[in-house]
């Protein structure tokens, strides 16, 4: 189901970058997303799309209130769309021979690590020991 949602957020996001290159909203109504992404969908969803959600009032200020919040994000992790518990899974699939399963802890580690196992910036590092910390503080797992 989410790889629905992904491919469904994907394709909306790709559409609207599409109509926000263009100048105009005029523009952006009579420019037709390339076939590869239309693909054959009626030439009305299109105009849809441009009269009634992207010059919508409440559309354009969550775009923008979205935006700003992604401007804030100190660090990004490299795990996709793929959600925390899914490479949680795929770790243990992997090491299966030891039988423990990733920590919460170490999943969030392994997913702000490039692939040569360095922190992705020190900021991620930092959290990382904090989460490690308080988890061995607390005793919770």
């Amino acid at each position: 189901m989410w790889i629905r949602r992904w491919q469904s957020y994907t394709l909306n996001s790709r559409l609207h970058e599409h109509y926000k290159a263009c100048e105009t909203p005029k523009a952006g109504r009579s420019n037709l997303p390339h076939p590869s992404l239309w693909n054959g969908r009626l030439v009305n969803h299109w105009y849809w799309l441009c009269d009634k959600v992207y010059t919508d009032e409440d559309f354009l200020e969550l775009s923008k209130q979205n935006a700003d919040n992604r401007k804030k994000q100190k660090y990004h992790h490299k795990g996709g769309a793929k959600p925390f518990i899914q490479h949680a899974m795929e770790a243990h699939k992997k090491k299966k021979k030891s039988g423990a399963l990733l920590s919460m802890i170490d999943n969030w580690g392994a997913l702000h690590k490039d692939k040569k196992g360095q922190w992705i910036n020190d900021v991620a590092q930092e959290k990382h020991v904090s989460y490690s910390y308080f988890v061995l503080t607390a005793g919770i797992f």
